[in-house]
């Protein structure tokens, strides 16, 4: 009876002193986690001895902001917190530095305060991506070059309807669109001479010239006599097996401005 009880309490003690190794095993290591937000940081320390002393030093870059001497909870943890002198902002260095709570050295832990980055697209009238630039919180965007499309003159750059001022500090992302007025057709004439002489079964596209910097779009063209020849709406004239003359116009639609020349179907 006696060995069974000393086999009995040597497994007891085997068990006991694996239960120990293993939570040793499992215990997690001593750490040190930062949380900035404005002006304010928290520091969170797991891993140290129980409801024990520790002490704690903020500092943002390099100079000291906080000194504390907190206590651990039953678990090994401490948490303190405190408000900086001013807000931070990108390129802050954040360092704690914890001691104690059966730290053979003491913890330290870094936090740079990264630039807030965001996106301004630069899109035109048909929702081509002409630029993309980042800029960090409360910078500018900065304009690029004005874009180009033939027949219309850029007014600028456009969020919500309204021109955007480039003094404007970016805190969102945004997109810009290209913004054109039409340029006016104010003088238009048709290729072709004042009479032009034209063959039986003769098939042309004469074409029209405008002010500079306009382009033609949706001209009307008309033939006066059908019965010698036909025009499409691209200008495309067909000339029947017959003689004659007739009268080619081209109108502009929008200004209203028009011009003509004679066709004289050769014999």
């Amino acid at each position: 009876m006696k060995k069974l009880l000393s086999l009995l309490l040597g497994i007891s003690i085997c068990l006991g002193l694996l239960a120990l190794a293993t939570f040793a095993a499992e215990a997690e290591p001593p750490s040190i986690s930062i949380y900035i937000e404005g002006s304010s940081v928290e520091a969170q320390a797991t891993g140290l001895a129980p409801n024990t002393p520790i002490s704690f030093q903020g500092f943002y870059n390099e100079l000291r902001d906080y000194l504390g001497q907190p206590v651990t909870d039953a678990e090994g943890a401490a948490k303190v917190s405190y408000v900086s002198t001013r807000d931070f902002v990108a390129g802050d260095v954040i360092k704690v530095i914890i001691g104690g709570g059966g730290l053979a050295v003491p913890l330290e832990a870094t936090y740079t305060i990264e630039a807030e980055l965001f996106t301004v697209i630069f899109v035109d009238w048909d929702e081509t991506v002409l630029d993309e630039q980042l800029v960090e919180h409360g910078d500018v965007a900065a304009a690029p070059e004005d874009p180009f499309r033939p027949g219309y003159t850029f007014i600028g750059w456009m969020l919500d309807g309204e021109v955007f001022d480039f003094e404007t500090a970016i805190t969102e992302n945004i997109v810009l669109v290209a913004s054109w007025e039409l340029i006016p057709i104010t003088s238009l004439r048709i290729n072709a001479a004042i009479i032009e002489t034209v063959a039986r079964g003769g098939k042309y596209n004469f074409g029209v010239i405008v002010n500079e910097g306009a382009i033609a779009q949706n001209i009307i063209w008309t033939l006066s006599n059908s019965a010698l020849g036909r025009v499409d709406e691209a200008g495309n004239v067909t000339i029947f097996e017959r003689t004659g003359t007739v009268v080619l116009q081209a109108t502009d639609p929008v200004s209203g401005i028009s011009n003509s020349v004679m066709l004289r179907i050769a014999s």
